[in-house]
């Protein structure tokens, strides 16, 4: 661990950083500790984190106002390492959401994204000398590429390079797996030929707008906690088709007839209050 913490928290002190867990998004800028991972994917943070510059070889950053740039330097890496892919190819890709500052619960928008190995690139691309304002990023509509009615790939925003970009993307041996829909999954199933490649693609539902990039933790985080391994196997077939029929098919939704159970309350770890305080 980088930073030595007290063990013994006052009674008021762990109020207040407990306090603070609720207000992740009102940081402005990483810590200035030496990078360090606690927690999982939806329940953790992150201090020294990388910002990732909004705009780069290949890439450009999308919603700069949610402030929202910001990563372990393995996920600043890997997307600047696919920004580059993009550019020798003649595009650009938007880049959106990545962690608050220093990771955390955040205010709107996603469960997951709190310890600076995730994020969202768009399902829009645009040519490399685009020069896309923050206004522009700002206001820019997300763009869906499938028909869900249909459970097939929409033909009008549907771009062959996002088979070869999503390739590119799992070759990387720190990313554990990308989300992407189920109709997504299923048309690569049937395009591709049931390829060893698609494994770490993992149908989930959204996910139509944007593919979602989550690294595994890196070496010397013991505090970081990984997801179970993917099974073997593409993860292609007729469970994946099921998704896809389901999606297309939703059920209709009973009423309750009685109150649900109160959600357990997440708590953070230690060493993220004390961040946050």
């Amino acid at each position: 661990m980088p930073k030595a913490f007290p063990i013994v928290i006052s009674a008021a002190a762990f109020f207040l950083s407990s306090f603070a867990t609720a207000q992740w998004h009102k940081f402005t800028s990483p810590s200035t500790d030496p990078a360090y991972i606690a927690g999982g994917y939806a329940n953790g943070c992150v201090a020294g984190a990388a910002t990732l510059p909004e705009k780069g070889k290949g890439y450009v950053t999308m919603r700069p106002s949610r402030n929202r740039n910001y990563g372990h330097s393995n996920l600043v890496h890997f997307i600047q390492e696919l920004g580059m892919y993009s550019f020798n190819n003649g595009f650009q890709i938007l880049i959106g959401d990545m962690s608050q500052p220093r990771g955390g619960p955040m205010n709107f928008g996603h469960r997951s994204h709190q310890i600076g190995l995730d994020v969202d690139i768009w399902f829009q691309i645009v040519p490399s000398g685009a020069n896309l304002s923050k206004t522009q990023r700002n206001k820019r509509d997300f763009v869906s590429v499938i028909d869900k009615k249909k459970g097939v790939l929409a033909n009008a925003t549907w771009r062959k390079q996002y088979v070869s970009l999503l390739k590119k993307a799992v070759s990387s041996s720190q990313v554990a797996r990308i989300f992407v829909n189920p109709v997504i999954k299923n048309a690569l199933c049937e395009s591709e030929n049931e390829a060893e490649w698609l494994r770490k693609l993992r149908p989930w539902y959204g996910h139509d707008e944007h593919f979602h990039v989550r690294l595994s933790c890196p070496p010397g985080m013991p505090e970081c906690k990984d997801q179970a391994p993917i099974p073997v196997g593409s993860g292609c077939g007729i469970d994946l088709r099921q998704w896809v029929y389901d999606q297309a098919n939703p059920k209709p939704i009973k009423p309750k007839t009685k109150p649900s159970k109160p959600q357990k309350k997440k708590i953070l770890p230690s060493y993220c209050r004390v961040l946050a305080g």
